[in-house]
């Protein structure tokens, strides 16, 4: 691993482009059956930490035409909506308004840097950060994805939440301690 500096960041050389949007593949069939009440709190009865990626955040911006982006983008809604109730703790980091400053569109820009205000930490970058980032790294998942799961990872996220099939498919569904899966499946298993 290389030796980092002070003056050391990880940003990712190449441009930013939203691996979320635009997205070619046929959306999957299937539905999300809500019933009972939400799980909103750990083993020890403290309320969730969920870090929400930027393609989380973007969802409800993409083609709602697909079914697939239309369910991802109401169950992001609905945990949304848990997050400013107080049922779940958001957690905010760096590489979010890095990966936000770079979006084209002003207003969902101006949107998404809203949630700011709701996170209960605002994770920065650190040598364990990235050095959690960089092992993250040798396992297959991008630079940019690898700084967002070791964020989650550092504020003690109980979930990490994406709607990126790159991350979904190459990082494992656990990943210490932290579930790596998208809104629609993070509704299904924190229902009661």
């Amino acid at each position: 691993m290389p030796k980092l500096s002070d003056e050391t960041r990880i940003i990712p050389e190449e441009p930013i482009t939203n691996a979320c949007t635009g997205s070619s593949k046929e959306p999957t069939p299937g539905g999300v059956r809500v019933r009972g009440k939400m799980q909103t709190q750990n083993h020890s009865g403290i309320a969730m930490k969920v870090y929400l990626d930027n393609c989380c955040f973007n969802r409800p911006y993409d083609d709602q035409s697909h079914l697939r982006i239309r369910l991802e983008s109401e169950a992001k809604l609905k945990i949304q909506e848990e997050i400013r109730s107080g049922a779940y703790k958001l957690i905010w980091s760096y590489i979010l308004d890095y990966e936000n400053s770079k979006n084209p569109f002003r207003e969902r820009k101006e949107q998404i840097t809203k949630w700011r205000m709701y996170a209960i930490e605002d994770v920065q970058e650190s040598a364990e950060l990235l050095s959690l980032a960089w092992m993250l790294q040798e396992h297959g998942i991008k630079k940019i994805d690898s700084l967002h799961i070791a964020c989650a990872i550092h504020a003690g996220a109980g979930f990490f939440l994406t709607t990126d099939d790159g991350i979904l498919k190459k990082a494992p569904p656990f990943i210490q301690g932290i579930r790596i899966t998208d809104p629609i499946n993070f509704i299904k298993e924190v229902l009661v």
